[in-house]
């Protein structure tokens, strides 16, 4: 059997936002039509963007924003949670609020190797306090809340 090569940490191209959020039951041309679209289109009048690639899936959707080697990473992100912001209102009303992941080949301080979303009957300060109790895990970063009223976390283990 050949095993291709694995990179657990990759290095990016170029530095790059990806933008993610979930619509619960959903099915990819619902994604597409009332999260992705008018995501990627008001995003897109943001400058100095150099691709933009997304995907709408089940329950999910994700949008990348690459920019050349010399922009303002911090800045252009500070855009985007801006535009994110003004245009939420206006979207499906069960739209988690879209999370906002920094990418960058000098980034090495983020080395998330895992994430999870989390859902359950539980405040998320309650799940955060359960889930640091666990061993190997160093970090648990509150993301979003789905309009059913279900807490949302991201649980990240570290190497």
């Amino acid at each position: 059997m050949v095993r291709s090569p694995a990179d657990i940490q990759p290095r990016y191209d170029s530095p790059s936002l990806i933008i993610s959020f979930f619509l619960p039951a959903a099915i990819p041309e619902f994604v597409e039509q009332e999260a992705t679209s008018p995501l990627e289109n008001a995003l897109s009048q943001i400058t100095d963007i150099k691709k933009i690639t997304s995907i709408s899936k089940y329950d999910q959707g994700t949008i990348e924003l690459s920019f050349s080697e010399d922009v303002d990473l911090e800045f252009k992100k500070f855009e985007v949670v801006s535009t994110i912001r003004q245009l939420y209102p206006k979207l499906y009303p069960k739209l988690s609020y879209p999370m906002v992941e920094q990418r960058a080949n000098n980034d090495n301080e983020n080395n998330v190797l895992l994430t999870y979303v989390i859902s359950a009957r539980l405040e998320s300060f309650q799940i955060k306090r359960q889930l640091l109790r666990i061993v190997d895990i160093y970090h648990v970063a509150k993301c979003s809340l789905f309009k059913s009223n279900f807490p949302s976390i991201i649980e990240s283990r570290s190497p």
